[in-house]
Formats: C-alpha cells, sequence, structure tokens
C-alpha cells in the first residue's frame, strides 16, 4: 500500500507541476496527425523522433548472476528521441514556463516535490561544464523532465502525447533489436562508442546510433524512465560522471539518494499517436 501511495503521489505531482502549459503553441508548426502506421518526423523544437517497433528481445545482466537471462517485450511501436534534449531545447521551455507562472491565476496542488522542480525550472542555468545548445540538459530531475514533456503535449495542435520513456520500453529500444549485450553499446565498452568516465558530455549524436537509430543511449547523461515501483522513476544507460561498469544493463535500473547532485543526469522523449 505504501508502494501504490507513493506512485500516485508523484503522478499527482507532475500532473500539478504542468498544469496551465496548454497555452497558445510558440511554434510554427507541428506534426500532422497520425494516421494509420506511425512515421518518424522532426519537431519543430530540433527533436527528430524515429520509429522503434514493437517486438521482443532477450536480455542478460553481467553484474548480475543470480538474474536469469530476461525477455524484454515492447508492446506497440513507439517514437522516440533519436538523441537526448539537449540545453536549447530545455531552455525553450524554461522560458515558456515562466510566462506560464507568471500568468498563473490558481498555484499548483501544494506537493513538495512539486514546489522544488518548480524553483529548478524558474532557476535553470546551463552546466558550465555542458555550455553549448548542442549539448544534452544534464542537470534536470525527474519532474522537471516529466513537466517538459507535459508542455510538449499542450502544445501540440495535432493531439499527440509526449512522455519519459517506460523503464521496460527503455531497455528495449536501448538494446537497439540485439539480443543479450551487456550494454547499450555491446558488449566491449570503449571510449570510442560512448562518452563516460570524462569531464563533461558530448554534444548529442557524437557517437555512432544503435539499431534503432538511437544516440547516446549509454553514456553522456543517464536518462530518466517511469516505474510502476517506487520511487516512480529510475536513472538509466550510465553518464559522462560514471566509469565502463556503469554503462552496463542492470535489472533495476538506478534509484537516487536522497541528496545526491544532480549533474549528469538528463532524458530523452517518447512521443505516443493521439487516442482514437
Amino acid at each position: 500500500m505504501r508502494r501504490w501511495g507513493r506512485s500516485v503521489a508523484a503522478a499527482l505531482a507532475v500532473a500539478a507541476l504542468a498544469g496551465g502549459c496548454a497555452s497558445e503553441p510558440p511554434f510554427s508548426h507541428d506534426p500532422p496527425p497520425v494516421g494509420g502506421p506511425l512515421k518518424p518526423f522532426k519537431h519543430p523544437l530540433g527533436m527528430t523522433f524515429v520509429l522503434v517497433p514493437a517486438g521482443e528481445v532477450s536480455g542478460r545482466y553481467p553484474d548480475f548472476p543470480s538474474v536469469e537471462e530476461a525477455q524484454t517485450r515492447m508492446l506497440v511501436p513507439l517514437l522516440f528521441s533519436a538523441h537526448e534534449i539537449t540545453n536549447a531545447q530545455f531552455e525553450a521551455f524554461a522560458r515558456d514556463f515562466k510566462r506560464i507562472v507568471a500568468a498563473r491565476k490558481e498555484k499548483p496542488i501544494q506537493i513538495q516535490a512539486v514546489e522544488a522542480a518548480e524553483r529548478r525550472i524558474l532557476n535553470h542555468q546551463r552546466s558550465p561544464l555542458a555550455p553549448a545548445d548542442d549539448h544534452p540538459v544534464n542537470n534536470v530531475n525527474a519532474f522537471e523532465a516529466a513537466a517538459f514533456c507535459k508542455w510538449l503535449t499542450g502544445k501540440a495542435k495535432s493531439g499527440r502525447r509526449y512522455r519519459l520513456p517506460r523503464n521496460g520500453d527503455w531497455e528495449y529500444a536501448a538494446r537497439g533489436g540485439v539480443d543479450n549485450q551487456a550494454s547499450p553499446c555491446g558488449d566491449q565498452i570503449d571510449q570510442s562508442k560512448a562518452c563516460y568516465d570524462a569531464k563533461g558530455p558530448r554534444p548529442v549524436g557524437s557517437y555512432k546510433p544503435n539499431g534503432y537509430g538511437l544516440y547516446d543511449m549509454a553514456g553522456n547523461v543517464a536518462e530518466w524512465a517511469m516505474t510502476e515501483d517506487a520511487p516512480p522513476f529510475v536513472l538509466r544507460g550510465g553518464a559522462w560522471t560514471d566509469g565502463r561498469n556503469g554503462l552496463r544493463f542492470t535489472p533495476f535500473g538506478r534509484q537516487l539518494k536522497k541528496d545526491e547532485v544532480l549533474n549528469g543526469h538528463g532524458f530523452r522523449v517518447v512521443c505516443e499517436p493521439p487516442l482514437p
């Protein structure tokens, strides 16, 4: 019961934080409504969304020998942002969020996580370790990332819905259609394949994509994913702050300590078709 209650509370917090984000879209255009199969597209903010087909892939976890080989499934095709969300993209949200907050007539639900995340968004600054527009935003928490997704959904005239990937969907996509690899960049991890054990992240797309056209699923910034457990968010993929072993798949994702620094934590976005 406690676990379920914490997950519900987190969902309410995200909903409250995103309140009021459905104002007049600032984008010059929006991808057309989905009719029939999902198709890749480029969002006006610059995100390229690629199709990850539904299916099943085998997974193993070398650092957890007690965990047997598992099947990771994704039941429906989804569109994933090919790259991690960048500084420029997140700051477009942060600027509009300031306007939304200034014009808001009612305060959101008084939830501590909402208030803390809102303050972080309003005071957001680029990390000096990742100063370029095309560096991944790398100091955001899960509630900030979820608020970004809610904002994108509110701006979408086409009815498209944006969210963080679910934990299982993230792992399925990160495996790129390859069974039993130890990390998103394969069994042999080296610095020609991913940004890790570094002094800062690299611009998005600096390394080769996986089989689904997804970049930086290993390294650069660790990415937020949703779970049905408590806590309701985990980090996947490892970051530039991690060593080589931090990029390996684990069956659980990585949970945060209460006071852990957020440098090295970013996200990518999933796009769903509109409801019929």
